[in-house]
């Protein structure tokens, strides 16, 4: 995590005047890219690692390992750029060439299935990272039988999928397994074992167990803060997502003060523009809007979709999401045109780049229908609110109370549209089912009870 250091170094030894072989060249190139990947300079990284791949081509040959590892690692930094078929299309061949050289099973092959897995997960297509992930996984469990820090791993990769399509005990216990199985290969001191904490708190998370997520968070905290610093980039994820729990607790104010503690250390450790400190602005804005400072979380949104726009261009789901971010914030704030305009353009790009009915599509209808609410156009707020409810149906990944809140807003519609009492039932009953669900002080409650309150006024 020390990349200003690793930086100088690198730099002190391509300056230093030496001759290097060419395997101490790519060497140092492959460090120099791993280094820019880490701070965020995806374009640089790749250029570097293309040069990686010209030395290993020329050394090793098309169909050697090293030509595959280095392949497999191009692949990488390509995706972070999310050009995911180019990414997918190297990935491939990297596999392709490490089964070609050790068929049946190997942990050459085992770790190429791990990063097609990975790779999969970022696109979004979890079938097929199910797939890869669970091959590698039973590849593993043959290579080793007593258990091992790789097969856990991939035990961790098959458990996120898995959660991602809603099969949550099955992902609690491949991630029991995973936890366990790190814990006697490296102990509970290690950064590797924190890291495992970190996918089960999240998991925890996405359960409604708050206070499981928060205990893990902290206990994750507290291994990575001990063994690599606090400023390190893992512990100021898990600091993040320490402050998501407090955030969705209620506690605010605390949850804010671990937000911006966190944007600072990023913007001192990785300087302003990288995606990490856009994706802390982000964080900020959004607990600043919860607690009904919208102008201010406006601010922080704009911050982050400045960052994420020179980094990836219009075309990237950060950007969508942070749209989507600073449309519901600009709509607290009473900016309802730029709202539907930020809300329009990333409900646009989620729909031509996401599975349909997915959890990010119909969040972001959701939002647009509240928003057409606020703008005074009712039917088309019943239309899009409409869709949601139905996407919400047939959606492997958004939770089914989501259609409370759709339908606590599309109440309001209909009582505009000249059938009050009809809204009004619509919205009373779906302002109970979100009170059983979440309690009476939550956000999303007290928003369908100001729904209520709406159309009782009229």
């Amino acid at each position: 995590g020390h990349f200003q250091a690793a930086d100088s170094l690198l730099a002190t030894i391509d300056a230093s005047g030496h001759g290097l072989s060419d395997t101490l060249r790519a060497g140092l190139l492959a460090s120099a890219a791993s280094l820019c990947y880490r701070t965020g300079a995806y374009a640089r990284a790749e250029s570097l690692m293309q040069k990686v791949v010209t030395i290993t081509l020329k050394r090793d040959g098309p169909e050697s390992d090293a030509y595959a590892n280095d392949l497999s690692n191009l692949a990488t930094y390509q995706a972070a750029q999310s050009r995911f078929d180019e990414a997918e299309r190297t990935q491939l061949r990297a596999l392709e060439i490490k089964r070609a050289n050790h068929p049946g099973n190997n942990t050459q092959v085992a770790l190429s299935l791990h990063n097609l897995g990975d790779l999969y997960m970022q696109m979004e297509r979890n079938h097929e990272a199910k797939r890869a992930f669970s091959e590698a996984v039973a590849m593993r469990r043959i290579l080793f039988p007593n258990g091992h820090e790789r097969l856990a791993e991939s035990l961790r990769g098959l458990a996120i999928v898995c959660s991602d399509l809603g099969e949550l005990a099955r992902a609690d216990s491949l991630l029991s397994e995973s936890l366990q199985m790190t814990a006697a290969t490296v102990g509970e001191n290690h950064p590797g074992f924190g890291r495992q904490l970190n996918e089960y708190a999240i998991l925890a998370y996405r359960r409604g167990d708050y206070d499981a997520a928060r205990e893990r968070f902290q206990r994750a905290l507290t291994i990575y803060e001990r063994e690599l610093g606090p400023t390190h980039p893992v512990t100021m994820t898990i600091t993040n997502n320490l402050a998501t729990v407090q955030s969705m607790t209620g506690h605010l104010e605390e949850a804010e003060h671990s937000y911006r503690q966190v944007l600072e250390r990023r913007r001192q450790l990785l300087g302003e523009r990288h995606a990490d400190v856009a994706f802390s602005y982000n964080s900020v804005g959004l607990v600043l809007r919860r607690q009904g400072r919208a102008a201010e979380a406006v601010s922080m949104h704009r911050e982050a979709l400045d960052r994420y726009l020179e980094l990836f261009g219009q075309e990237h789901e950060l950007v969508a999401a942070t749209r989507s971010y600073l449309g519901s914030a600009l709509r607290d704030a009473g900016h309802v045109q730029e709202a539907l305009t930020q809300l329009r353009a990333a409900l646009s790009f989620r729909e031509k780049t996401l599975p349909a009915a997915h959890r990010d599509i119909i969040d972001t209808r959701i939002d647009l229908g509240r928003t057409l609410l606020r703008a005074g156009q009712w039917s088309s707020a019943d239309h899009a609110l409409e869709t949601a409810e139905q996407e919400i149906a047939v959606s492997s990944n958004t939770p089914e109370i989501w259609s409370a809140a759709a339908r606590a807003a599309r109440g309001l519609a209909w009582a505009h549209l000249g059938k009050k009492a009809a809204g009004h039932d619509m919205t009373e009953t779906a302002w109970k089912r979100l009170i059983e669900e979440y309690g009476r002080d939550d956000d999303r409650t007290r928003t369908a009870l100001g729904f209520l309150e709406e159309i009782a006024q009229q």
